[in-house]
């Protein structure tokens, strides 16, 4: 089985039906062209291969990597020339400006999706010492990386990182494997301050089952792709207001904008729901 999966894994990486494509509709010239890309690639990635696991390891640090400036990794020399770990001042942008925009000191913070730790390095860096910021992500990866860059941007003390499924089965919406097994109903999260979500398909089930009443909720909502060009979530703007509204919600558009992901027709929006008097 192991061996049919690699072979899977190569016919996709290397692009074989497109290349048999090229060679039926523009002949021999075509098929080197495509061909001659695909070298290319395989030895930048062999080179960049190397170099990680060679000669990058004896090199000092030079600085870091930063994600919409939150740091991310320590960087070391060269890495910029060859496109490894380079930074991304625009990453998450819409929603880390949502949270650097609504989360004020001493306030609890729950981040339901970590990944990074953008998301939640910016609410701990607002919310500081007198604050807690509470990060659940699904994945055991994520959730180690969350802590390790907490540490790094020196706010591990007030960022709890949890690494729990909250509100919905990931796995049925998207084929996560790496998920961990410990799950929360969302009926049981206690929110005060501010909730923000990113979590990939369980927005609903989160927002429908939720018992706390948090001041403030803000959502990056977009559809979740199972490959092939399908939708196993779909963007749904209206469900999402309409659950918001039936909580004592004003919902507020930030943006909303068409986008192609992973072979799919999709949009992704940025909301922020402020609780009614």
């Amino acid at each position: 089985m192991h061996i049919f999966s690699m072979l899977d894994k190569f016919h996709t990486y290397f692009k074989i039906d497109k290349i048999r494509k090229a060679l039926n509709e523009g002949g021999i010239t075509l098929l080197i062209f495509r061909t001659y890309k695909y070298i290319v690639r395989l030895a930048s990635y062999c080179f960049v291969f190397i170099w990680k696991n060679s000669i990058r390891r004896i090199l000092p640090y030079t600085g870091y990597q930063t994600y919409n400036n939150v740091k991310i990794r320590r960087r070391k020399p060269a890495d910029g020339i060859l496109g490894i770990y380079r930074d991304k001042p625009s990453y998450e942008e819409n929603y880390t400006e949502l949270i650097r925009s609504n989360v004020s000191e001493g306030d609890k913070v729950i981040v339901v999706g970590g990944w990074y730790g953008v998301s939640s390095i910016a609410a701990a860096k607002l919310t500081g010492e007198q604050g807690l910021v509470v990060t659940y992500e699904a994945t055991k990866k994520g959730a180690e990386r969350v802590r390790d860059v907490a540490e790094l941007n020196d706010v591990s003390e007030i960022i709890d990182v949890r690494n729990r499924v909250v509100g919905c089965d990931v796995k049925q919406l998207q084929g996560e494997s790496e998920l961990t097994d410990e799950y929360l109903d969302s009926s049981d999260l206690e929110a005060d301050d501010v909730l923000a979500i990113d979590c990939d398909g369980c927005e609903f089930n989160l927002l429908e089952n939720l018992s706390s009443s948090p001041e403030i909720i803000i959502v990056e909502h977009h559809g979740a792709g199972e490959g092939q060009g399908r939708l196993s979530f779909e963007y749904d703007e209206e469900k999402l207001k309409d659950i918001l509204d039936s909580k004592g919600y004003e919902v507020h558009t930030f943006e909303v904008r068409n986008r192609q992901k992973f072979g799919y027709e999709d949009k992704i929006g940025w909301f922020t729901a402020f609780k009614e008097d």
